[in-house]
């Protein structure tokens, strides 16, 4: 008795053998249209993610850009007084809107201030903080004592208090040889230092850039005051209020005297000489006085004073001065042995505006 047996493939008949051919063909056909597809398919949203990524590395690099132009332009606004701290603005920088919050870092790093932008674009927020220096140009009357000329002082001489509002400069060469000496902020010469065992909380620039010392012309004074007068002795005076610069006082006399309490701002301009001979001071916070003298001013009272002083040449008192709340500006000192305590008063650092109403030199005309 025989065995039956499957037919082999190649026994099977060629139309069953096609159609098994074709089968796999198709099936090979359809897995590898498939796997095509999916490459393609990944291929585009990869190649759409990497766009989508890179465009918004696009915006965020467009926007920090627009971020920095804006930041700069605030700087710079401020640097010529245009801008008072702090505040608030929107820019539009090519097409991006940035909203900036400026505020004064006076307290966490000297002459700085922190610009916060929020920067939109495309419907993307971001926002960027920068800390930047207070880019102003620079006026004697940012400092506690600004000496134009070199000089070799030997009184001791304390400026500022707890790291602020004492910097110094000096144009020319400093050597300073009293052993009690504190300078509360920064000490610049555009020549060469030697401090002895003076104390500078802040930095020591020798060699510095020149700041020139400002000169004056009376007739500027004189065309614009809102009093005239050739009176020999001005003491205690209440400023009447003005719109735009403050109440200016013009005397013509070649020797006047000043002391008194001051009320409200306003600035004093004398022709000729000037003796401070009693304290000088503000009535209240809100008041502020700036005596200009064309020639010489001589301090026969040590104070303290709270004022601005200007002139050529400056003569302390051999006992000693004090400006708790000011600065003294001048070409040269002619006593440097007398000790000096002077505080600057930050105002028209803190807003150059100030020392345009002032018309403090160098601000004015």
């Amino acid at each position: 008795m025989g065995c039956w047996q499957l037919p082999s493939a190649s026994s099977a008949p060629a139309k069953v053998r096609a159609r098994t051919r074709r089968g796999s063909v198709m099936i090979f056909a359809v897995i590898l249209t498939t796997s095509l597809t999916s490459v393609v398919v990944a291929t585009v949203w990869l190649c759409t993610s990497l766009v989508k990524d890179e465009r918004i590395r696009e915006d965020r690099t467009r926007m920090s850009y627009a971020s920095e132009g804006a930041t700069e332009q605030a700087a710079q606004d401020y640097a010529n007084g245009t801008l008072t701290l702090p505040t608030t603005r929107t820019v539009a920088v090519n097409g991006v809107s940035c909203a900036l919050t400026i505020t004064d870092n006076n307290a966490n790093n000297p002459h700085t201030m922190v610009v916060q932008s929020v920067a939109t674009y495309h419907g993307r927020t971001y926002t960027f903080t920068k800390t930047v220096g207070e880019r102003k140009l620079p006026s004697p009357f940012y400092y506690a004592l600004y000496v134009a000329t070199g000089m070799t002082y030997a009184g001791n001489l304390n400026t500022g208090a707890s790291g602020i509002n004492g910097d110094v400069y000096v144009g020319g060469a400093l050597t300073l040889t009293s052993l009690s000496t504190t300078i509360n902020g920064d000490l610049e010469s555009s020549g060469l230092l030697s401090i002895s065992t003076a104390s500078v909380t802040g930095t020591s620039y020798p060699s510095s850039t020149s700041i020139p010392f400002p000169t004056v012309t009376a007739t500027n004074y004189s065309t614009v005051a809102n009093q005239t007068t050739s009176s020999g002795s001005i003491s205690s005076t209440s400023f009447s209020t003005t719109t735009g610069n403050y109440y200016l006082i013009y005397d013509s006399n070649t020797s006047v005297n000043i002391s008194g309490t001051f009320t409200g701002k306003g600035t004093i301009f004398c022709k000729g000489n000037v003796t401070i001979t009693g304290p000088v001071t503000a009535a209240n916070s809100s008041s502020r006085v700036a005596i200009i003298c064309a020639g010489t001013l001589t301090f026969s009272s040590s104070g303290p004073h709270s004022a601005y002083f200007y002139a050529p040449t400056i003569s302390p008192p051999l006992l000693g001065l004090t400006i708790t709340k000011g600065g003294l500006v001048c070409n040269s000192l002619s006593t440097l042995t007398s000790p000096m305590t002077i505080t600057n008063d930050p105002a028209v650092w803190n807003d150059s505006t100030e020392g345009t109403k002032h018309r403090l030199p160098g601000f004015f005309p």
